[in-house]
């Protein structure tokens, strides 16, 4: 019988660090879930299937304005929404890519004694031990006007910390942005 508990206790040492590692580990992925918020003034006819919006497009369709304007124009496309530079609806979107080590402060940013008291519209990330990267955020706000009432009908923000950002990550972006428009208050 002593042979038997000596050897559970060999066995449970590696099971248990392979307990904690994983724990640990889990801690290691670079991930946010994407963070949508967003306004509109109640009277708002808002964003329609059907409707005509005017888009500004990028100078240099590679860069990251440039690809984030054409998923927002194919996003368009696909809730039947036509692209008109004379429509009574007229979109524009700023978009940036930054180390989430960094914050963004809303309004004038005032020296204050700790940070938790800072009013931050994107607060630093704090490094990880086991980050499998230098995590990066990307954040892309997008506003609607009505040109005839010269008013805001819409603004949306969407927020995400990963490792890198592609493609398919600027569609999710520009679906989440334009579903968003197209939801009623």
């Amino acid at each position: 019988m002593p042979l038997r508990r000596a050897e559970n206790r060999r066995l449970g040492l590696p099971v248990g660090i392979a307990a904690a590692c994983a724990v640990l580990l889990s801690a290691c992925s670079v991930s946010s879930p994407l963070a949508v918020s967003s306004s509109r003034p109640e009277a708002s006819a808002g964003l329609t299937a059907g409707a005509a919006i005017a888009l500004e497009t990028a100078d240099n369709p590679s860069s990251l304005r440039g690809r984030f304007a054409a998923a927002l124009s194919q996003e368009f496309a696909d809730n039947a929404i036509t692209l008109d530079p004379d429509a009574a609806l007229l979109a524009d979107f700023s978009i940036a890519q930054s180390d989430a080590s960094g914050g963004i402060l809303r309004g004038e940013g005032k020296a204050v004694e700790n940070e938790e008291e800072q009013d931050w519209a994107a607060a630093p990330r704090e490094d990880r031990t086991f980050d499998e990267c230098e995590a990066q955020r990307l954040r892309a706000s997008f506003v609607i006007y009505s040109r005839a009432q010269g008013t805001v009908t819409y603004r949306g923000t969407v927020e995400a910390i990963e490792c890198r950002f592609d493609d398919a990550t600027l569609a999710e972006f520009a679906a989440s942005l334009v579903k968003d428009a197209l939801a009623r208050p």
